[in-house]
């Protein structure tokens, strides 16, 4: 950071940058997503650091609600049963 103020090409690339650089940090922050889901579960399961902030749960438990909400289980089921229907038996 001190690197991009030293000179005035630095600050300026740092008054250009400044706001894409903010997004991307709000879009990798993982407390922004809580956790990951667990798949392979016959339901909804979120999986978050164990050192997560009070934050980070929050927004696992909302993504957990909203997972729930638009039948994401239920779309994977789906989806694997269509899969495995169209599968070709293997030779014995």
């Amino acid at each position: 950071m001190k690197e991009l103020v030293r000179s005035h090409w630095g600050r300026l690339s740092f008054w250009l940058l400044a706001r894409p650089l903010m997004r991307l940090r709000q879009r990798t922050d993982y407390a922004e997503f809580g956790g990951a889901p667990l798949l392979g579960v016959n339901g909804v399961c979120m999986i978050c650091h164990g050192r997560s902030s009070a934050k980070a749960i929050k927004n696992a438990i909302l993504r957990a609600k909203s997972l729930v909400e638009v039948g994401v289980i239920e779309r994977i089921q789906r989806d694997i049963e269509g899969t495995l229907s169209h599968a070709v038996p293997a030779r014995a």
